[in-house]
Parts: C-alpha cells; sequence; structure tokens
C-alpha cells in the first residue's frame, strides 16, 4: 500500500527512517542500563511525536504538490544514469584522490606536525588536537578524503557498471575512510559511511544483494564489516588502557559518564569480550536516547543544541555569535542528544511539532526529487544526502552536529567541480 501511495523509492526512505529509530528503542531495552532520570513514557512521546509528524507531513507534502502541479506517474527505476565514459572517468577520480589525500595528510601528521602513531592511534589523537594549524599538505588532504565518501555512492548505485576499476575503487574508499579514521583516532567517520551505505541502497535502482550466500561480494562485505568491528574494538580497548582500567571496568564507568546507570546486578558477574565491545558501542551510539529523557526535568536549558553545526561553531568561537555552547546540558563529556530531545532542549514542544513539520515538508521535496523523472545533480543530491542523514541519524544526533558531514557533501559539489573543469560537464548522479 505504502508503495503504491509514494513510489518505490520513496517506501525504502520511511522505512529506513522507521527501521533507525526502532533500533534505537530496542538497543535502548537491551543495554543493562537506564538514564540517569529515567522518563520512557517522555521519550516514547517524544519521538513518536516526532516520527508521525515527519511520516504524514512528507507524505502530505509530496501528494499535494503532484496533485497541483499534475506530475507524471512515478518512475520505478532511474532513466537518467551517468554514461559510461563520465563514469569511468569519475571513478578514477574516487579512487585516486582519497589515497592522495591520505598521503599529504600521513605528511602533515607525521613529518609536519610530529605526530607519533606507534604510541596507539587514541593517544596520537589527543597529541593531534593539541596541535595548532596546519600545513598546505593537511588542508588538501582533508578536502580529498572525503572523496571516498562518493565513491561509496557510487560504487554502490552503478555496482553493476563498473568493471575492472571496481577494485581499485574499493582500495581508494577503504583507504580514505579507514585511513583518516585511523589518523584521528576516531569513529565518527565510520559512521557518516555506514549511513552513506544505507542510503546509496535506498537509492539504486538493481537489487544489491542478491540470493548467493557465498559470493565474493558477499566475502567482502563480511570482511569490511570485521574489519569496522575490529576497528571500533581496537579504539575501545586503546580508551582503556590510556585510563588504566579493563574493558571490564571501562564500560560501566562509560555507561555513567553517558548519563546512565549501569545495571549492578549485570556487571557484578563477569562476561565475554564481545558482550562488553557491543554494550559498550551500543551504549555510546545511543545514549543520546538517556539525554533526551533527562531533558524533561530540566528547569535551566542554556546554550543550544539544536544549532550546533560547523559554521554556528565557529561563529561562536570568533564572536559572531553568542550560542553558550559551553554551557549546555551534556557538554561537559560531550554527550549525544539525539534529534528531537534537541529540539525540546532548546524550543520545548512547540519547537518539537514546528521543527517536525519543516522537517517533513523538507523529505516531501526529496520524495518528489527521488520519483520525478528528471536528472539529480550535484545541489540536488546535497539536499537529498542533507535531510536523509538528518532523519537516519536523528536517534543518535542532529546529523549536522557531525562536522564532517559538511566535508562529504562538500566532496559532492567538488567531483562536480572537477567535471566541469577537465569535461566541461556536469555530473548527473542518478
Amino acid at each position: 500500500m505504502l508503495r503504491r501511495l509514494i513510489g518505490s523509492v520513496n517506501r525504502k526512505v520511511i522505512l529506513v527512517f522507521l527501521l533507525s529509530n526502532v533500533l534505537a528503542m530496542v538497543a535502548l531495552f537491551i543495554v543493562p542500563a537506564k538514564a540517569y532520570q529515567p522518563n520512557v513514557e517522555f521519550l516514547l512521546i517524544l519521538n513518536l511525536s516526532f516520527i508521525f509528524c515527519i511520516c504524514v507531513i512528507s507524505i502530505l507534502t509530496y501528494k499535494l504538490i503532484r496533485f497541483n502541479l499534475k506530475l507524471k506517474p512515478y518512475r520505478h527505476d532511474f532513466q537518467y544514469v551517468i554514461n559510461d565514459k563520465s563514469l569511468m572517468r569519475n571513478v578514477k577520480i574516487l579512487t585516486f584522490a582519497p589515497i592522495l589525500g591520505f598521503i599529504l595528510l600521513l605528511i602533515d601528521r607525521v613529518l609536519i606536525r610530529g605526530i607519533d602513531y606507534s604510541q596507539g592511534l587514541r593517544l596520537a589523537r589527543y597529541d593531534w588536537l593539541e596541535t595548532t594549524g596546519g600545513s598546505i599538505f593537511g588542508i588538501i588532504g582533508n578536502l580529498l578524503i572525503p572523496l571516498s565518501y562518493v565513491g561509496i555512492f557510487i560504487l554502490i548505485v552503478y555496482f553493476e557498471r563498473i568493471k575492472k576499476y571496481k577494485f581499485w575503487l574499493i582500495m581508494g574508499i577503504l583507504i580514505g575512510v579507514f585511513g583518516h579514521a585511523a589518523l584521528n583516532g576516531g569513529r565518527s567517520n565510520l559512521l557518516l559511511a555506514l549511513v552513506m551505505v544505507v542510503i546509496a541502497l535506498i537509492l539504486k535502482k538493481e537489487r544489491f544483494f542478491k540470493s548467493k550466500i557465498i559470493s565474493i561480494k558477499n566475502i567482502g562485505i563480511l570482511g569490511v564489516g570485521l574489519a569496522t568491528f575490529y576497528y571500533i574494538a581496537y579504539i575501545i580497548e586503546s580508551s582503556a588502557a590510556m585510563g588504566g582500567a579493563s574493558l571490564e571496568e571501562l564500560v560501566p564507568l562509560g555507561i555513567t559518564a553517558l548519563y546512565g546507570v549501569p545495571d549492578n546486578e549485570f556487571f557484578s558477574s563477569e562476561h565475554s569480550y564481545l558482550t562488553y565491545i557491543l554494550t559498550y558501542i551500543l551504549s555510546y551510539l545511543y545514549h543520546g536516547q538517556w539525554t533526551a529523557q533527562i531533558t524533561s526535568f530540566l528547569a535551566d536549558r542554556e546554550g543550544f543544541y539544536f544549532l550546533t553545526s560547523l559554521p554556528t561553531v565557529m561563529m561562536d568561537k570568533y564572536g559572531l555569535l553568542d550560542l553558550q555552547l559551553d554551557q549546555k546540558a551534556f557538554s561537559e563529556t560531550g554527550a549525544f542528544i539525539s534529534f528531537p530531545g534537541a529540539m525540546y532542549y532548546d524550543f520545548g514542544w512547540f519547537g518539537v511539532f514546528f521543527i517536525s513539520l519543516i522537517l517533513g515538508c523538507l523529505l516531501g521535496f526529496v520524495m518528489l526529487f527521488l520519483e520525478s523523472k528528471k536528472p539529480i545533480r550535484v545541489f540536488k543530491i546535497v539536499f537529498i544526502l542533507f535531510v536523509l542523514y538528518i532523519l537516519i541519524l536523528s536517534p543518535i544526533l542532529p546529523a549536522y552536529g557531525l562536522s564532517y558531514l559538511m566535508f562529504i557533501l562538500f566532496a559532492f559539489v567538488l567531483l562536480s567541480i572537477l567535471n566541469a573543469i577537465f569535461s566541461r560537464k556536469c555530473v548527473i548522479f542518478i
């Protein structure tokens, strides 16, 4: 029914949005902890109000505009695609640019800034954060590496058409994403990469996962998944080692730092390594649901969460704005708050419904673009990605609060600029 109402692509958009929120609520009950000040009833009302507004308003916006403009029927696949010559040219750019970017950034970090990575990635991260400025190598590297996320999009959407360059494109993506994450000693890059994978799967017209269980593609996906898990586990253990704590000690301490209360009965007994790692990952990923509950008890809500983004942080830093970002709740530990929680923290219930209405309208326009027969070029794809990132990451945090998202969106613009310079053509992404 939903497919007949809004089309097949938009149905996947709505279902992924719903699934991301369901996973957050399931994780909330799986993790052996609760919020420092629990208010599950408030959280359910907040989340359900947000979900309901987004879904209803987006569908109404989509249907009303289609009806008034008398648009043609839905497209069930994308008729406008990159031609073979343009596709191969862009695949080469997306392969070698991230690798070059990683090499340049490595030179900046090791040779110019003198960061010692032999001490461990997590310790090296804090040494890097204490440095100031940056060389031309670092600037160019930081501009080129985000093209690896565009590479993820192109690889998945046009997987069947990328023949002999497929292996090298995958190498460029892995070096760009994992190499940059390692140099930063962080994990948020991997989360953004995962969401890009999800969005690309939504927009792909062919089925990506075939019926064959054992295949080179599936083995490769499993290998990347295991590598991702190993890297995250390594970073977690490095954090424990820095504090002189074991993994068993880190997990309950980490939960407490994230405004949760560990279940004493659970942590009084020993558990497997995998259990501790998964508990910490789920706690860290979805603790924005805990902080969202706590907002219902706050009498004073200073500072802004909804307005926290790279441009506003920079303007606040240099005195162009006075957002009191350092005074907002939970800022002393850098804890997340979910997107609905951020809206409530800043503007109360009125803000939750008003901003949800606006975001629902924006999603309605995304639906129109995705089901339109017109090609999707750079500005449309940036708009689509921005809205979908906000929706998919809404149970975790406001997506634009991750400053690297802006670099990823800029990478799509950069690829279009490079095409305009070297081939005098605009890229059609889908």
